[in-house]
């Protein structure tokens, strides 16, 4: 799952002295070992903070910092490219800014493909013009995906349009229980 990216993380990260060269090494083995991202590496085997870490990485890549998710909107034309499943397994969430501009809020700013994939999608997509990228603790972004998108798009099977057949419970009983409870017949 490495990527030159994530290794150039790891090598940005030891020139600029926020990484030792033995905590490289251990984050590179634990990488290889259990096929995480570098990024991901850094906060399991605990060498960075997840505010550590996107205080670093906002620094390191000249991208906004934020801070307090809640508080922003999620922006809606986005949604449909960055749905609910994108948004969690990629770690990442559009939001609206206060001067209207869309952010691209990502835990790991290392994900060139995912963010040059998601850009050209909304870009196809949408009309929303200046799309900007965004640093957040990952804790951050999962808490905010959960709060702000809503409950249709995070189970879309409670609101889909499902055809109950005739033999389908109605009661909210298992079959076998209803079979037990009907009377029986002499």
């Amino acid at each position: 799952m490495s990527s030159n990216a994530g290794d150039d993380l790891l090598a940005l990260l030891a020139q600029g002295g926020h990484i030792t060269a033995t905590g490289r090494r251990l984050a590179e083995r634990f990488v290889a070992r259990w096929d995480v991202s570098p990024y991901h590496a850094l906060l399991m085997t605990r060498l960075f903070s997840e505010a550590e870490l996107a205080n670093t990485l906002s620094s390191l890549f000249q991208l906004s910092r934020l801070y307090n998710l809640s508080t922003l909107t999620l922006a809606k034309p986005a949604l449909g490219v960055v749905g609910f499943e994108r948004a969690r397994a990629w770690e990442c969430i559009p939001l609206v800014d206060d001067a209207g501009r869309i952010d691209i809020v990502f835990a790991d700013p290392t994900r060139k493909d995912r963010i040059d994939e998601i850009k050209q999608l909304l870009n196809q997509e949408t009309s929303l013009g200046d799309i900007t990228l965004a640093v957040a603790e990952r804790s951050d972004i999962v808490r905010a995906i959960d709060e702000l998108y809503p409950l249709s798009a995070q189970l879309p099977s409670l609101f889909g349009d499902r055809r109950v057949s005739e033999e389908a419970p109605t009661d909210h009983q298992p079959s076998a229980m209803r079979k037990l409870q009907e009377p029986t017949k002499p």
